[in-house]
């Protein structure tokens, strides 16, 4: 993935604690507990490997099950995520995580959410919209102009959260042009492009 240094999202990942919605510690039984950590990865395919800009969990010590990676494409990130960041001696064992977000920039003006997924017992709660309502605001103030991702099971929710679907708009808009042509070009598959403008 062809990225550009941007300072926003690099602010957002070396100071993760501005991405916890307040919602988020209305849900939990020890919001105390609950932090934001960076959590740096690589992603794409064997021989085009990149690192995202943006990538981090939300974690707190609540008593919920453990995802386990036989349940669904969301369980098998969460548990993919809160073991490589044990092993890296980021979390403890009684820690459970909350949120995980991966995303990066496309021409200093696009952000690509590569993921976003809550545990299992915090969805159909109310904790994305908040979570995406705080986000949106952060990017907005950092003068990007949209946010673009692949959306499958979840794109219902998203039309009516204000994404669009990037087949059914002008391609004469640099921000739809450009995330077309980011999509294609690097073979995501699987779902629908869908795009969010900001400041609107």
């Amino acid at each position: 993935m062809k990225t550009e240094t941007v300072a926003g999202l690099q602010l957002l990942q070396s100071e993760p604690e501005l991405l916890v919605p307040a919602r988020l510690l209305e849900l939990v039984d020890h919001p105390e507990m609950v932090r934001a950590i960076p959590l740096n990865i690589q992603l794409g395919r064997a021989d085009k490997k990149f690192c995202p800009e943006l990538s981090i969990i939300v974690v707190g010590q609540e008593d919920i099950p453990q995802s386990s990676a036989k349940n669904s494409i969301w369980e098998q990130v969460i548990f993919d995520r809160r073991l490589t960041a044990l092993e890296r001696g980021l979390i403890e064992q009684k820690d459970q995580v909350l949120i995980s977000l991966i995303a990066d920039s496309l021409y200093k003006y696009i952000v690509v959410v590569e993921s976003y997924i809550e545990a299992a017992p915090l969805r159909g709660r109310g904790l994305v919209k908040a979570f995406y309502r705080n986000f949106e605001s952060l990017l907005a103030q950092m003068d990007y102009q949209c946010m673009c991702a692949i959306s499958d099971r979840s794109l219902q929710f998203c039309l009516r959260a204000g994404w669009q679907k990037i087949s059914q708009l002008d391609p004469g808009i640099p921000c739809v042009r450009r995330s077309s042509e980011f999509f294609t070009s690097e073979g995501y598959y699987g779902g629908t492009p869908i795009i969010k403008f900001l400041n609107v």
